[in-house]
């Protein structure tokens, strides 16, 4: 039936209430538990409503629930993927797997949506097909807030000293988790009584690490219900996001809960710590949602037979930029997929003077980076820093090169480096963007396809220009670290020159006594 029907079309309303998605291809035997979501306003009694795909008709009239309410003749599957309100009918319309138009009706208008051929166990909605029950958050935004900005491997102590204080509650995400210290201090604060959650990726890319087995166990064995996102109905690629809520402060940083991350023993890394109750209750939203449905099992269910070798980092680095505290004018938090790819291409399109991006590696193809180039031609001083690891030296030399031969051909203000640590610390790791000098995102949003659509990604915009300078001196001195950074070939040539003169220089002075 309309097997080959690729257009997506919703029309006019069907009086108050409309279709807002379809679900028509479960992963139930023989289709048990197909639906469809409307959009009912408050204080709406829908009569003479009704629900057709051309064959079947379905009476809908007297609706009790408002907002987004799931309509299916079998509730048990439904019940078990959403949380939203369920009117249940007599019979159900057979919805078709290969695509098709369904109706609401009220005698006088319509509303039809029309989906294509459907994938097992996805919904239709806001014109594709994503895994059914994918969170909608809006970004979230808290004024004037009490912050504490930090950089790694420099200072750890704001992360660690905001877990090891906890009071009432911790609910800690993270991608891996592999840091002694981190589960001593939810052991010692699960023993204090305070509420103590974990969730984590369980299929980070490369395997779970033997340390991660370690610590989690250790957590497992006193207690702490730890939450594991990855089942066959995941609603995400990866957990990627790395976040804390302790009490009524909230933690966001682009580090793994490792000692190579938040740990610092490692990584380059950006992270503020916010002392708000409603930043704090914004992230805990994420995490309840997160956490609280059925593409989570427990680490028992999830823990690995095999796990894959891994080491620990014990590396030191100096204290170059030590913590600071301010109050930001205000705090948005984003999400990915949600909002967060709308959200920071604004943040490049309204930059008027300068942008200044630190990542562990760019996808070409992402409008973050046609954005910021869009920038540059608009005058913006444009900067990009990207790692000099090994696993990202290749692609990151071929993306520079590729802008700089497009900023010289238009003549932009736009100018890319390689990261070069010099004992500073071991990589860049952050996910940084700061815009005139004054809005700073952090979090955990690699620029690329997968960061921005797939994953569940968490970051921060902070609007505060005392945090806008303490980032900037921290990119400037990585910016400078950088300019060390040149081909062996180059180097070599330099070193040739320089032997060849100092040589010269011998041989005259020989000459002259």
């Amino acid at each position: 039936m309309l097997e080959e029907l690729l257009v997506i079309t919703l029309l006019a309303t069907a009086g108050p209430v409309t279709i807002d998605g379809v679900y028509p291809n479960p992963t139930t035997d023989g289709d048990r538990g197909e639906f469809v979501i409307l959009s009912v306003p408050e204080n709406t009694s829908p009569q003479g409503l009704e629900l057709t795909d051309g064959e079947d008709t379905i009476d809908l009239s007297g609706i009790e629930a408002s907002g987004r309410v799931v309509v299916t003749a079998d509730p048990g599957p439904a019940s078990n993927l959403t949380d939203l309100p369920i009117h249940e009918t007599k019979s159900f319309l057979s919805l078709s797997n290969g695509g098709e138009w369904v109706a609401l009706r009220d005698g006088t208008s319509a509303s039809n949506l029309s989906y294509p051929r459907a994938p097992e166990g996805e919904l239709y909605r806001n014109g594709r097909f994503e895994p059914i029950a994918r969170s909608n958050f809006r970004p979230m935004t808290t004024r004037n807030v009490s912050i504490k900005t930090t950089v790694l491997p420099d200072d750890p102590t704001p992360l660690t000293r905001a877990i090891e204080s906890a009071d009432d509650r911790i609910l800690l995400a993270g991608y891996t988790f592999t840091d002694p210290s981190v589960t001593d201090a939810l052991i010692n604060a699960h023993q204090r009584n305070v509420t103590v959650r974990v969730l984590i990726e369980g299929g980070p890319v490369g395997g779970i690490p033997r340390p991660q087995v370690t610590q989690l166990d250790r957590l497992r064995a006193a207690g702490v219900p730890i939450a594991v996102m990855g089942t066959d109905r995941a609603r995400y690629r990866f957990h990627h996001a790395k976040y804390a809520v302790v009490d009524d402060r909230a933690v966001v940083t682009s580090e793994n809960w490792k000692p190579g991350g938040t740990g610092g023993n490692g990584s380059r890394g950006w992270a503020a710590v916010m002392h708000d109750p409603k930043v704090a209750a914004d992230l805990a939203r994420i995490f309840r949602a997160d956490t609280d449905f059925i593409d989570t099992r427990s680490w028992t269910a999830s823990r690995p037979s095999e796990p894959v070798e891994g080491g620990m980092d014990t590396t030191r680095y100096p204290t170059r930029f030590p913590a600071q505290s301010s109050q930001a004018e205000q705090v948005t938090v984003l999400t990915a997929p949600d909002n967060a790819a709308g959200a920071v291409r604004g943040m490049l399109a309204n930059a008027t003077e300068s942008i200044r991006i630190q990542q562990v590696s760019i996808d070409p193809s992402t409008p973050l980076l046609n954005e910021s180039v869009a920038a540059a031609r608009r005058g913006v001083t444009v900067r990009i820093l990207l790692s000099g690891a090994w696993y990202a030296e290749s692609e990151n030399r071929a993306l520079a090169r590729s802008l700089r031969d497009r900023a010289e051909r238009e003549d932009l203000p736009l100018t890319v480096r390689l990261a070069e640590p010099r004992s500073r610390y071991e990589h860049v790791h952050a996910k940084s963007v700061i815009v005139d000098g004054e809005s700073v995102l952090l979090g955990s949003l690699n620029w690329n396809p997968n960061a921005l659509r797939e994953n569940r990604e968490v970051a921060v915009r902070i609007d505060d220009s005392k945090a806008g300078t303490y980032f900037e001196r921290v990119f400037r001195a990585d910016w400078r670290g950088a300019a060390w950074r040149l081909p062996w070939g180059v180097l070599l040539g330099a070193s040739v020159i320089l032997l060849l003169g100092v040589a010269a220089a011998r041989s005259f002075a020989d000459f002259e006594n």
